[in-house]
């Protein structure tokens, strides 16, 4: 199965606060797709692009990067690309890495950084 390619950006909105706008491939080559998606925003307004990992949560919700999940006995982590694969930092460091069934998306970093504590990155 192929991923589709969606893309993320959590916004600096001068009027509105921070937001996120996320844009889907529909079919378009991928560079054609991220060139258009930059000519939608001033490069000011872009403060970071995420990406979609192809992977829904226990409840059906798509996991992206830069969302907190948790699992594992209710350990969180960070959902982070690394390399060429995406994983999860978990708070604890012998949890291995890879994103398993079972776990949810809490937040994400942006809009819910209390969730993951100093320490438990």
């Amino acid at each position: 199965m192929i991923r589709p390619i969606k893309f993320r950006a959590w916004l600096k909105n001068r009027l509105t606060g921070k937001s996120f706008m996320s844009y889907s491939q529909d079919g378009e080559p991928a560079s054609f797709y991220l060139a258009r998606f930059f000519e939608d925003f001033d490069a000011h307004q872009v403060g970071v692009l995420m990406q979609f990992t192809g992977l829904h949560d226990k409840n059906g919700k798509e996991i992206w990067e830069g969302d907190i999940v948790t699992g594992f006995n209710g350990l969180k982590g960070e959902v982070v690309f690394l390399g060429a694969c995406f994983i999860v930092k978990w708070n604890e460091p012998d949890c291995y890495p890879f994103i398993t069934e079972g776990i949810e998306v809490l937040g994400n970093i942006y809009e819910n950084p209390e969730l993951l504590k100093d320490g438990e990155r």
